[in-house]
């Protein structure tokens, strides 16, 4: 989930749905879902961070090297928004992924 920070209420998003959603179990004991939230670290939403830190359930970009995350860009982007055979991607129009992966290493 992005733009929680944009939401009109966020701190309303975050104890209704997100928390909730974030720390609901199976029976099993296994979170019942995961949740992916891209916030920026506002005041507002510390909690939620913390909550996730807390679950060792953090994963803060700013703290992975460059390099590592240009890397796994690239190879997400190949798996995901690679042509299907010798016809074009069913998601985006970009030629075959050796070329563009290639491009995509020099941009970053």
């Amino acid at each position: 989930m992005d733009a929680v920070d944009e939401a009109e209420h966020p701190n309303d998003l975050v104890t209704a749905l997100l928390l909730p959603l974030a720390s609901t179990r199976r029976a099993d004991m296994k979170p019942l879902c995961r949740v992916l939230i891209a916030p920026r670290p506002e005041e507002g939403l510390r909690h939620l961070l913390e909550d996730a830190a807390e679950r060792d359930g953090l994963l803060d970009l700013d703290e992975v090297p460059a390099e590592r995350l240009r890397r796994d860009l690239v190879n997400f982007v190949s798996r995901v928004l690679r042509p299907i055979g010798t016809g074009t991607s069913a998601w985006c129009s970009l030629p075959p992924p050796s070329a563009w992966a290639r491009r995509w290493r020099t941009l970053f």
